[in-house]
């Protein structure tokens, strides 16, 4: 699935960036185990996003790795959001 579809209206990201963030997105969900599980999924996604319009110059393996190492204990929570583990 393209991280495309968890922009949300009005985000402006190159074509390349966008192919990055996509990349990183996909190796993050396979790492993660993630499944079809949509919250975490997009969770995810949301956390790429972010991760790129911070620092915008990050290859797709410094993406991934860091959302990888930032969300590795993301569980589904009771309330229907995604929940990280801190213990």
């Amino acid at each position: 699935m393209p991280i495309r579809r968890y922009l949300k209206p009005g985000a402006a990201f190159t074509p390349e960036t966008l192919e990055t963030m996509g990349q990183a997105f996909r190796g993050a969900v396979d790492a993660l185990n993630l499944g079809d599980d949509e919250m975490r999924r997009e969770a995810v996604a949301e956390f790429v996003i972010q991760l790129a319009r911070w620092h915008g110059n990050l290859d797709a393996v410094d993406l991934r790795d860091r959302t990888i190492a930032a969300l590795r204990n993301l569980k589904p929570s009771t309330n229907g959001k995604p929940n990280a583990d801190r213990t």
